[in-house]
């Protein structure tokens, strides 16, 4: 699976003519088949359980 950044993803389909749901899945599409796309980094759910513990306990204090 790959993620991808939304800001980067946002600007390629807003050069669309018609900017819509319908129109957006093939621009994606088009985008992911041309590598036209900046992947970034998701932690792992154990690492966002982790830091959200951190934070809730920090928020007690």
């Amino acid at each position: 699976m790959i993620c991808v950044q939304t800001r980067h993803t946002k600007a390629f389909l807003r050069a669309q003519i018609n900017a819509s749901d319908r129109n957006d899945a093939p621009g994606i599409d088009q985008m992911l088949r041309d590598s036209l796309y900046r992947p970034v980094h998701v932690n792992t759910l154990a690492s966002q359980k982790r830091r959200d513990s951190l934070r809730a306990r920090s928020s007690f204090k």
